[in-house]
């Protein structure tokens, strides 16, 4: 009876360390797999590399699979991360920053996200989008952005001979902001004179096919916008001279054009209104 005793306790003892054994092992299992599937994940591979969880978090959350698993190839890509990391920032325009900084490599990453988004690292002309003109006073119109050929603005005023040489039409507020910049100029004895303003497609089309007829489209696209890529279509742009000079070649000489590159963009005018006197 006592021996049948003493094997049923070696028994239960024997059960007991195979239990532990067994829950062991299964731990042991457990943390071994988790530590082999964290191997496996982005995470653990970018750290490797030199990334931090916060950048890390960054990448995983801008990029595709393709692009990180090229990175994970490389070397820690600071570039890349000051790309993805700016405030305007395109997820589709990715590869085109990378060219563009490739064949521009002394322009600031913000240089770079602005002429991309801009659609600058193409030709004139080479890609199309249509103009967003509900942003009214802020849209963007260039020889990327195209107007529609029916595009025009219902609120034209015509700016008083005083002020334009010829019939010149911009929409009101354009209209109201000359006039105080007008006064402003006045003051230091400059007269401002508006000798462009509105201009329909149809007059686009008109000035840039003279042009063409004149010496064909690659000299016109030196002179003018083709219809539709003129900001003057928006009713927004005015080209301004000074009463004593209204000639381009010596306009850039001239006090009114330091005036205007100093002080036209306190009255809602772009500050290099004067950078380019053609192509508009």
């Amino acid at each position: 009876m006592a021996k049948k005793k003493l094997k049923l306790k070696k028994s239960i003892k024997l059960s007991i360390a195979l239990i532990i054994i067994l829950i062991i092992g299964v731990f042991t299992f457990i943390k071994v797999r988790e530590n082999y599937l964290y191997k496996q994940t982005y995470e653990y591979k970018f750290l490797q590399i030199g990334y931090t969880l916060e950048e890390i978090d960054l990448l995983l959350n801008t990029l595709e699979e393709e692009r990180l698993l090229y990175l994970l190839q490389e070397e820690k890509d600071t570039t890349l991360l000051n790309i993805i990391s700016q405030k305007y920032y395109k997820n589709d325009n990715l590869q085109r920053y990378l060219d563009y900084l490739t064949e521009n490599n002394s322009s600031s990453i913000e240089d770079v996200i602005l002429m991309v988004n801009l659609n600058r690292d193409y030709d004139f002309y080479e890609v199309s989008y249509e103009a967003d003109i509900f942003n009214n006073y802020e849209m963007l119109v260039n020889k990327y952005f195209l107007l529609p050929s029916s595009y025009e603005p219902d609120d034209l005023t015509k700016i008083k001979k005083a002020y334009s040489w010829g019939d010149n039409y911009a929409r009101k507020e354009v209209v109201n902001a000359f006039l105080e910049m007008w006064n402003e100029a006045n003051k230091e004895d400059i007269y401002l004179m508006v000798s462009s303003s509105y201009r329909s497609y149809k007059d686009q089309n008109e000035v840039y096919n003279s042009y063409a007829d004149l010496k064909g489209e690659s000299y016109a696209d030196t002179i003018a916008a083709r219809p539709g890529a003129s900001e003057h279509q928006t009713g927004l742009a005015l080209d301004i001279f000074e009463i004593k000079n209204s000639s381009i070649k010596t306009f850039h000489e001239s006090k009114a054009y330091t005036w205007l590159k100093d002080n036209s963009y306190k009255f809602g005018f772009m500050k290099s209104i004067m950078d380019n006197l053609y192509n508009v």
